[in-house]
Order: C-alpha cells, then structure tokens, then sequence
C-alpha cells in the first residue's frame, strides 16, 4: 500500500477530491501542516468499520471492566452521531 501525504494547503484546494479519492480507494489520505502530521483523512465507510470494531471490542473488555470503570463509552453509539 502506496501511503499518500498531502499538506493542508492541497486539502484546502482539492478537498472534493481527495475525499472521492478515499471513497474509491478506501486508502486513507495523511494530512500534514508545516511538514508534520496533523490528521488522517478516510472514507465514510471506513470510519463506521473502525467504531465497530471498537465497539465490539469494547464489549468483549467490558465485562471486564465494568465494575472497575463503570462510565460510559466514547464510541457506545453510532457513527453517524458524531456528524450530528
């Protein structure tokens, strides 16, 4: 896998782009200001399969964890209520 680095100048000017870019290669994009990282840029698609998974793994450790920390989590809902 090719790792594309593209400073936030050039997301700026070309951010319908590179976000169709994503959706077609499901690679992510790194995103840089002043030469050093400062996000990573990914599909829709790939976002709600990375909170799955951590809501699945989430429940496996929660059994676990639950009398020792019982607040609730960051990713207990869906995706799709972060955009909200």
């Amino acid at each position: 896998m090719v790792v594309k680095i593209v400073p936030v100048t050039d997301l700026r000017r070309a951010a319908a782009e590179l976000l169709e870019e994503v959706g077609e290669t499901g690679s992510p994009i790194y995103i840089t200001h002043r030469s050093r990282p400062q996000g990573v840029l990914i599909s829709q698609a790939s976002f709600e399969a990375l909170v799955a998974r951590l809501r699945d793994l989430e429940a496996l450790l929660g059994n676990r964890n639950q009398k020792e920390h019982p607040a609730s989590s960051l990713f207990a809902g869906s995706a799709k209520d972060f955009a909200s």
